[in-house]
């Protein structure tokens, strides 16, 4: 069995010592599988991000600058993070992550409800949703890297398994905060607005994940046990000709020469175009639709749509992780039909509802409001999903499964950057142009949204060309 580092085995010890005297090894595996499972299903809270931002407008008084200012924050802790977290997975094992999850988590969800309650500086606010965005992808990442390294004969359904059950959370998460006791009940009746008590909701938050945590700590400290699996599809699909022996290099020369490849740089790029609109979108539905729906007093209040719009999102995405997981193994082990093309297939459904967006009058014309953003919801997700399945499966089919946490913890910079800057481009521009003319989305906003067209054709382009022109000729034809 491969040494364990000092601080996994001070970690694991008693739960290995317990595990290892009462279950069988293949048990384990299932045990450890389940765990990471249940993990993800509880991981995304973050995604409900949406549903907060009428509350935090009409009791704290936000403008959406400070609401975006706070999406960015998340995005920043929860994806710039991922490289240093990738090191220590692929060091330490998952279990580390599963340790500062509960670091993360527990502690700073208390901290948004006392900023909540008490009505402190939104600057709180931003350092504490920075901290849950770091400990959301410590116990997504940690649940990850445990199926993917239990299980990597099956990368598509392993790595997919888990992305559609952090999917799948904000479904979860939407249709549970629709509970009575979540409402704020003084809103309620002074408004026509539906609006969260996100004090409830963040105390519960807090016990929540002080006990996923706990199930994720013992789920990664199987994997120590787990060592001695052989990965057979483990070594990296590109090899260098003056080293061809590529698995046996050192993980950190192997990762320089993984910093050093080009078509590294240029799916980073890609990664970049797709992921920035889409977080934006997320973030952002509540503001759309109040725009929207200014202009169609009779129909049901926007806020009240909110949790509908994340839940078609969430399911859209859910069912494109696990349709895309399924398929890509299939697909390529049966037919010899790459990745790749799902992939751009993806891309260009996130291209569409970028157009509908960009063209909105015309399309509200034709669909009432309801009907459109649920086609622009549904289409949104369903790209959202494909995309958070496919890209990992290619990172780890490329440049290998047992330094995926580095490699793909390191193209997480990507939606980083991308999350914070199409954010407040949106911000800003909603702020100076849809408050003047709030019922015209398709007239303030149409610039903005020909951008993030433009954005998807560049990306599917880019990954087109890195696939033919690079990767084919050092014959990775099908992945």
């Amino acid at each position: 069995m491969t040494n364990l580092s000092s601080v996994e085995a001070w970690l694991t010890h008693h739960i290995r010592q317990y595990l290892n005297t009462n279950f069988s090894q293949p048990t384990l595996k299932k045990l450890a599988f389940a765990l990471a499972l249940v993990s993800c299903l509880s991981a995304g809270s973050i995604l409900l991000f949406s549903l907060f931002s009428p509350s935090l407008t009409h009791t704290l008084h936000y403008t959406l600058v400070n609401i975006n200012t706070i999406a960015s924050c998340s995005a920043l802790g929860m994806y710039l993070f991922l490289p240093l977290l990738g090191h220590l997975a692929d060091k330490h094992g998952p279990v580390i992550l599963s340790t500062l999850s509960l670091i993360m988590f527990v502690p700073n969800y208390f901290l948004l409800a006392m900023a909540y309650k008490h009505e402190w500086s939104y600057w709180y606010m931003c350092f504490a949703f920075a901290c849950i965005g770091c400990g959301t992808s410590s116990l997504y990442f940690s649940s990850l890297l445990t199926c993917a390294k239990i299980y990597p004969n099956l990368k598509g359904m392993a790595i997919s398994a888990p992305v559609t059950c952090y999917g799948l959370s904000a479904l979860m998460g939407a249709q549970f905060l629709k509970l009575a006791y979540f409402r704020n009940q003084t809103a309620v009746t002074t408004s026509d607005e539906d609006i969260l008590d996100l004090y409830r909701v963040f105390m519960s938050l807090t016990v929540m994940y002080f006990f996923v945590g706990l199930f994720n700590w013992v789920s990664a400290s199987i994997v120590a046990i787990e060592r001695a699996v052989v990965f057979d599809e483990a070594s990296p699909l590109l090899t260098n000709d003056e080293e061809p022996n590529a698995s046996r290099k050192s993980t950190t020369r192997r990762f320089r020469d993984f910093l050093r490849d080009k078509t590294a740089w240029l799916l980073l790029v890609s990664l970049f175009l797709n992921l920035g609109p889409e977080e934006m979108y997320l973030n952002n539905m509540s503001s759309m639709l109040k725009t929207v729906y200014a202009a169609y007093p009779g129909l049901t209040h926007y806020s009240l749509l909110v949790p509908d719009q994340l839940s078609l999102h969430s399911t859209s995405s859910t069912l494109s992780r696990l349709i895309m997981g399924g398929v890509s193994d299939y697909a390529a082990s049966r037919f010899g039909f790459c990745r790749v093309y799902l992939l751009i297939g993806c891309v260009a459904i996130a291209g569409v509802s970028q157009y509908l967006l960009m063209d909105s009058n015309h399309y509200l014309a034709l669909l009432r409001p309801p009907a459109f953003f649920n086609l622009v919801s549904m289409l949104v997700g369903a790209s959202y999903g494909g995309i958070f399945t496919l890209y990992p499966t290619v990172v780890a089919s490329v440049w290998g499964i047992d330094m995926m946490g580095s490699t793909w913890g390191s193209f997480m910079v990507a939606p980083a950057i991308a999350s914070v800057t199409f954010n407040l481009l949106y911000a800003q521009r909603y702020d100076k142009y849809c408050q003047v003319n709030a019922t015209e989305l398709g007239h303030c906003l149409s610039p903005f949204f020909s951008m993030t067209t433009v954005c998807f054709a560049v990306s599917a382009v880019i990954i087109l060309a890195v696939w033919k022109l690079s990767w084919m000729k050092r014959g990775l034809v099908v992945f």
